[in-house]
């Protein structure tokens, strides 16, 4: 579960593995379906390290979380974006934003909106990180 005074940095990431960024609010349609998504295709994607962050409050991130069964895989770590960075970093506009890293962690692609998660595992293995 989140909390107010744990961080997560770059420096947290795993090395060596790809990485998908995942903006989301809990309230988005598109956002809750790709959540499902993760969990159907959890053992397609053990070989990505997932970060989920949100602008939404703690408690609504660990409602989201739990419901969707997030807390379940141990790729996922959720947070909140408590700054308000990424919005502006990634320049995005819809939900949710999918930021995809290889395992240098170089930006690969960005994406805004609904996107399969056949399709996910397909750009990970189409720039050779799986």
């Amino acid at each position: 579960m989140g909390d107010s005074a744990t961080k997560y940095t770059k420096d947290n990431l795993p090395k060596k593995k790809p990485v998908l960024i995942m903006l989301f609010s809990p309230e988005c349609s598109h956002c809750q379906h790709t959540a499902e998504e993760l969990v159907k295709y959890k053992d397609e994607l053990k070989g990505i390290q997932i970060v989920m962050a949100t602008m939404h409050s703690i408690s609504q991130m660990n409602a989201f979380v739990q419901q969707y069964h997030l807390n379940q895989l141990d790729n996922v770590v959720a947070g909140r974006d408590i700054y308000y960075i990424l919005q502006g970093f990634y320049d995005m506009h819809s939900l949710p934003y999918l930021g995809f890293y290889d395992k240098k962690g170089q930006l690969i692609k960005g994406f805004e909106g609904s996107m399969p998660i056949k399709k996910i595992i397909e750009t990970f293995k189409n720039s050779g990180q799986l």
